[in-house]
């Protein structure tokens, strides 16, 4: 027999943006801890949950509380979000080609230039303390209307 909990996954992954990769990190944690029989994403009245289903006989309520938000911080400490302003793109499919640059850089999990908004969002895998750290260089489009 196995319990569910389902947890807010804005609490969990405070700058996750929707669709954000860093939701796949977390199951994927989660579902290789004993006790979970399965860890998911579902949605509920527009809202994102972490859903685990799990053992109460291998690991109490409490625990895969803490467990879920422990591992929440460890993705959220790893992964840093942030959201660019967008400019001197003149066109959306250039918003499109930005995006699929941004993805084959290393380190990046994912991101998404949004034209209309005027936004790009992007999520990278943060340098460790002491690491040596790129100063990125502003990124100046070569396209013109």
């Amino acid at each position: 027999m196995t319990n569910t909990l389902k947890l807010d996954l804005p609490l969990l992954l405070p700058d996750m943006e929707d669709g954000d990769a860093c939701a796949s990190l977390l199951t994927e944690e989660l579902s290789h801890t004993r006790g979970v029989a399965k860890a998911h994403i579902v949605r509920e009245n527009g809202t994102a949950r972490l859903c685990l289903h799990y053992d109460p006989n291998l690991v109490s309520l409490s625990k895969i509380e803490r467990l879920a938000r422990d591992a929440g911080a460890r993705v959220t400490d790893r992964y840093r979000h942030e959201a660019l302003p967008l400019d001197r793109i003149f066109a959306a499919d250039a918003a499109d080609t930005l995006t699929q640059a941004l993805e084959a850089l290393p380190g990046m999990l994912h991101a998404r230039a949004n034209y209309a908004a005027g936004v790009v969002y992007v999520a990278y895998d943060a340098p460790r303390p002491g690491a040596r750290r790129a100063q990125p260089r502003p990124w100046r489009p070569r396209m013109w209307p």
